[in-house]
């Protein structure tokens, strides 16, 4: 079976490589690159659509910068951290566009006047950009069965906290905590709650909530752009009678959530206590839940749920379980379940690359409208350059530990940001396609053997204040 499966790949991947020399050898765009950048340039607008129109008169004249060069314009700067100024990054920008035969006609425009024009693009424009970048991304996606478990597609809600420049607008909104009450304040922080496909590596849908909103409630507004007979995995901040019950019956697929093993429904911790490893249980409404909703006490609605419930060690000793409407423990081992899990990972790994690689926390603006627009052009990006690192032909042999690294190509895709709405589409293909062998060049090696687990290591300075108020304890408790 598997001497059949390896030819078929091997097969496939020949027939690829002799179709892409068969076209650099005539001079040609080969038809998978074709493919995949027409269905790209179709993904930008090239006017505004009149019910996101403001005023009849946005937009409506001929200038040096029209709707569509703004938006991919705003796409570029999202990724492109803070290396540099608005007004370096619009030089460059433009320049490239304009000696790259995109925008044979472009000139530099004043900062001022991208300030102007970005207030009038309301940012659910960025929202639906993202969701047609992720139908094309499905659509265009290559066919192979790494990119699923048990022929299902396998995804990740979670959330984090993004810190927002201080200004009183985003204070009010989204953590009215931070102000200067008692002589103390913050930055003003929000909740991101994003929905990720683990194994295609690409975001799917996000939620941009205040602070002080619950996790809960915004993994369940995310729902129901997950796709349906899929499997979602949620980390140890999610599990509750209310949340379980209306995951059940919003999602036609399956879940995977941790639960810790104390503090929780009582037939969790009997069963920790236990020398079982897995067994079906039944999850009573807890007290909370019916306190919060006693129109249900009394319906016929109201029943016990039923999952399957997994213990599982950490590697540093910590006991939890995994609860799962998976029941058929033949279709689905245990060993299984506890390695499908860990895959939960990538979304901590891609909030890593947010914050890191993208620097998205370096905003270039601070009213409400243009931060949403960078936390969603950032995610249209990342949907464009996971799109373009799977077609780069990375070897099958070496598929599971060799890949394009991830931080060359959002910002090489960034930097050429102008080739999806170009003047010439001819010049665009053809700079598209040398830009997928140049993403090819820059690999990730993934070790082969899993790296322990490290010390978290805190990069901020020891706290002068803090630190004197120990010292003196430990003199007075030594005196």
């Amino acid at each position: 079976m598997r001497k059949n499966v390896f030819c078929k790949r091997y097969n496939l991947l020949l027939t690829k490589r002799l179709e892409h020399l068969w076209h650099r050898a005539c001079g040609q765009i080969s038809c998978q690159t074709k493919t995949i950048f027409s269905k790209l340039l179709t993904l930008i607008p090239t006017s505004i659509p009149d019910s996101f129109r403001k005023k009849t008169s946005h937009f409506s004249r001929e200038r040096k910068l029209p709707f569509s060069k703004l938006i991919v314009f705003i796409l570029s700067i999202s990724c492109n951290g803070k290396h540099k100024g608005i007004d370096g990054k619009l030089g460059e920008f433009f320049k490239h566009a304009s000696l790259n035969g995109l925008w044979p006609d472009a000139t530099t425009i004043h900062r001022s006047a991208i300030t102007k024009a970005r207030k009038k693009i309301p940012w659910k424009i960025f929202e639906n950009i993202f969701h047609d970048a992720v139908s094309i991304a499905y659509e265009i996606w290559p066919d192979d069965p790494i990119y699923t478990w048990h022929g299902r597609s396998v995804y990740a809600i979670d959330g984090s906290k993004h810190t927002l420049p201080a200004t009183p607008e985003l204070r009010k909104k989204y953590d009215p905590k931070s102000r200067f009450e008692n002589g103390r304040s913050h930055y003003p922080k929000c909740l991101v709650s994003t929905a990720y496909d683990v194994f295609r590596q690409i975001p799917i849908a996000r939620v941009i909530a205040p602070s002080y909103t619950s996790e809960r409630d915004e993994a369940l507004k995310l729902l129901h752009h997950v796709p349906a007979e899929g499997i979602i995995i949620f980390d140890r901040g999610y599990p509750g009678f209310g949340f379980i019950r209306q995951l059940m019956l919003d999602y036609a697929g399956h879940f995977l959530i941790r639960c810790p093993a104390t503090n929780t429904f009582p037939a969790i911790e009997e069963f920790i206590q236990s020398d079982k490893d897995d067994e079906i249980l039944l999850l009573k409404p807890t007290r909370d839940f019916l306190n919060g909703n006693r129109n249900l006490k009394n319906s016929p609605d109201l029943k016990a749920i039923k999952v399957r419930c997994i213990k599982l060690v950490s590697p540093d000793g910590t006991v939890s379980v995994l609860l799962t409407d998976m029941y058929n423990s033949k279709e689905y081992s245990k060993t299984e379940i506890t390695n499908l899990y860990y895959k939960r990972w990538e979304a901590e790994v891609r909030y890593r690359d947010e914050k890191q690689s993208c620097e998205i926390e370096t905003f270039h603006s601070r009213s409400e409208n243009g931060i949403l627009q960078e936390f969603f052009a950032m995610l249209i990006l990342c949907v464009i350059s996971r799109l373009v690192m799977a077609q780069c032909g990375v070897s099958e042999t070496d598929k599971c530990y060799v890949a394009p690294q991830f931080k060359n190509c959002i910002i090489s895709v960034a930097n050429t940001a102008a080739m999806l709405v170009p003047q010439n589409s001819q010049q665009a293909a053809i700079i598209f396609e040398k830009l997928l062998v140049e993403i090819a060049k820059v690999r990730y090696y993934r070790p082969k053997i899993p790296k322990p687990p490290q010390i978290r290591v805190c990069k901020r300075p020891v706290n002068k204040w803090i630190l004197g108020r120990k010292n003196k304890v430990i003199y007075a408790g030594t005196a």
